[in-house]
């Protein structure tokens, strides 16, 4: 079973693969504020993954940092 996220991706493809001109005005016009919110959610999503860098090495923290922003490897470096 798909998952939401590929489910979604595939109806992006399809209606960039063309169909999307294929609606009408009004069709079109709903299925492209979809499109450009999902890509809105997209960015800011990365930007939300962004601002969880480590201040000391700037690498994307997959673990917890403390409470000043330091993850836990450089911490042991200090």
């Amino acid at each position: 079973m798909k998952k939401l996220k590929d489910k979604v991706d595939d109806g992006f493809n399809y209606f960039h693969s063309g169909i999307l001109e294929e609606l009408t005005t009004d069709k079109k016009f709903y299925v492209q504020a979809f499109m450009d919110y999902i890509e809105y959610l997209e960015e800011k999503a990365k930007n939300v993954v962004a601002s969880r860098k480590c201040i000391e090495c700037n690498n994307i923290n997959t673990h917890d940092t403390d409470s000043f922003g330091f993850c836990t490897e450089c911490l042991g470096h200090l």
